[in-house]
């Protein structure tokens, strides 16, 4: 058998990437689920983080 006789053999499986791989979810969904945050929330979280910040003189 030649070198290019080995590369060109029949796959043991007709299986694409995707089948093969399909089991093992990715980073996203090993996180659990975030809840919807309010306007008002994201706000007053922007405020609480300029006020660390300031308070530490990095702002």
């Amino acid at each position: 058998m030649s070198l290019a006789d080995f590369f060109r053999r029949e796959p043991k499986s007709l299986k694409g990437i995707k089948d093969r791989s399909g089991g093992t979810p990715g980073a996203e969904g090993a996180l659990p689920p975030l809840k919807p945050i309010t306007g008002e929330q994201a706000r007053a979280a922007l405020k609480r983080s300029r006020a660390r910040r300031e308070a530490n003189g990095t702002a």
